[in-house]
């Protein structure tokens, strides 16, 4: 099944969520195609934090060459270090996080 980012949405199969890209000016993530990595939960990093105090990040890797790496989907904490994923708007990032579980090696559509 294809996930897509498109239009401020990151978008599942089943759901889709606000959503934003480049907003701390290191560029917006290229259009493509990119395979979903594992989510995992990680501790006290505030740039992956949503607004509940809950922090993870799921890498997603290009399938064609980009000046990038350590591409991620996580929740959006407006903290400028992150370096041009997707960053989730919502306050609870948890359904995300859950659906995102279930993903791993999904195809990811950026539009």
């Amino acid at each position: 099944m294809s996930w897509y980012f498109r239009s401020g949405k990151l978008e599942s199969p089943t759901n889709s969520w606000p959503a934003v890209s480049g907003s701390h000016g290191k560029g917006v993530l290229p259009k493509g195609e990119y395979k979903i990595g594992k989510v995992t939960t990680v501790v006290a990093n505030p740039p992956s934090t949503d607004k509940k105090g809950f922090a993870w990040e799921c890498p997603i890797m290009p399938t064609f060459s980009i000046p990038k790496n350590g591409l991620g989907i996580h929740p959006e904490a407006n903290v400028a270090e992150m370096i041009g994923g997707i960053g989730l708007t919502n306050e609870d990032t948890m359904p995300t996080y859950n659906a995102l579980k279930n993903a791993n090696g999904e195809t990811l559509m950026v539009e």
